[in-house]
């Protein structure tokens, strides 16, 4: 079977990412954490989607609808963080 010059590649540019403020859910004991692990996760972001949208805050629930869409993003990453002590 003969082969195509050029191997077929992955789609590179899958759209504009949006990533929404992270959520707390931690128990008060782990609060002063919260602000090490959203940096740590917005650095990791940042490395491996250098082109997605980071919001800091979030006025509501479902703000960031709004904002995705107003920044042209195609996705949407919706995270929150949790724990049981």
């Amino acid at each position: 079977m003969e082969l195509p010059a050029a191997p077929a590649t992955k789609q590179i540019d899958l759209g504009r990412v949006y990533i929404a403020a992270l959520q707390n859910n931690l128990p008060p004991v782990l609060t002063e954490d919260f602000w090490y692990m959203y940096e740590a996760l917005k650095d990791e972001y940042r490395r491996i989607l250098p082109d997605a949208v980071i919001a800091d805050t979030q006025a509501s629930p479902n703000a960031w609808r709004e904002a995705a869409v107003s920044s042209g993003c195609r996705w949407a990453i919706i995270s929150e963080v949790s724990a049981i002590v």
